[in-house]
């Protein structure tokens, strides 16, 4: 096999995504909401007329909630009734998500595709992971964490599509994880381009630290001390655990993920087994929806 050579990429974090690959600012629409949380008189009503001035966003927020994440009993048709239901913190969240997926859509949509996959697979998993292991969880911030943990993907697909195409291919010929190709190109990881991404819109920590690190080496040394840390351990499961269910991962990586999430949930192989059944079952119920699209 013939090894390819790719150009480095210096990464300046201060100038990265505003002088060499430039990401426009989110919408107003994200700081006037973010605003109205954080003022002393919240108006659900203030709200809901910012995100009525752009179709697109109702369209996305009424899909979101009818979705089968959220397992609503009918279906939402009325975006007040969507924010209320959501709570004004999950809407702030899901127009985050929105915007920063459609500034970071385009390239190729196939790859887009697999990775917005693999972000709703990883929502549906750490959703299932968290009722039996996490049940005081707040399952509204597993979707927000889940949809976003693999931006630093996007920026790769975007600015440098001949690396990814490489890394993508190297993990296929070698059964291997992406942060593992990207260390035998000598690359930045992707998910540190996910934390400079949170930077550079100025997104809630606690999404940068997911962004940052949901690999199987962070799952070792995680801090679970805090519900923002079990959020995080949650979600990485989830990401390790679809990636087990979707790749062709060589036999000693399958290994170590086996007993790496076993170790975390302390949980046994048998219920380890029991687990991976429900990730298979929701990967059919995932793969009706995406059929198609």
């Amino acid at each position: 096999m013939t090894e390819i050579k790719l150009e480095s990429i210096s990464i300046n974090p201060k100038t990265f995504l505003k002088k060499h690959n430039v990401l426009p600012a989110l919408p107003e629409a994200v700081n006037e909401i973010r605003q109205i949380i954080f003022s002393e008189r919240v108006s659900i009503r203030r709200i809901v007329e910012i995100i009525q001035r752009d179709p697109g966003l109702v369209a996305q927020i009424l899909k979101i909630v009818n979705s089968a994440f959220y397992s609503v009993p009918r279906d939402v048709k009325d975006i007040s009734l969507a924010v209320a239901y959501l709570g004004i913190n999950e809407v702030y969240h899901i127009v985050i998500s929105v915007y920063v997926m459609e500034a970071l859509a385009g390239g190729d949509k196939k790859e887009f595709h697999r990775i917005w996959y693999h972000s709703n697979y990883t929502a549906m998993v750490s959703k299932d992971l968290a009722k039996k292991y996490e049940p005081l969880l707040n399952s509204n911030d597993l979707w927000v964490h889940s949809i976003l943990h693999d931006i630093g993907k996007l920026v790769y697909l975007k600015f440098y599509p001949d690396h990814f195409k490489a890394l993508t291919d190297y993990c296929i010929q070698q059964g291997c994880t992406i942060r593992e190709a990207e260390e035998h190109f000598k690359l930045p990881h992707s998910s540190y381009f996910g934390e400079l991404l949170c930077d550079h819109w100025g997104l809630p920590e606690d999404i940068k630290e997911t962004c940052g690190h949901h690999d199987l080496e962070d799952l070792k040394e995680m801090d679970i001390s805090t519900e923002k840390g079990r959020i995080r351990r949650i979600v990485t499961i989830g990401n390790l655990l679809t990636i087990l269910a979707t790749e062709r991962l060589r036999k000693e990586i399958k290994q170590k993920i086996s007993d790496s999430v076993q170790k975390s949930l302390g949980c046994s192989e048998s219920e380890f087994l029991v687990t991976m059944a429900n990730v298979y079952e929701i990967k059919v119920e995932m793969d009706k929806v995406f059929k198609g699209r």
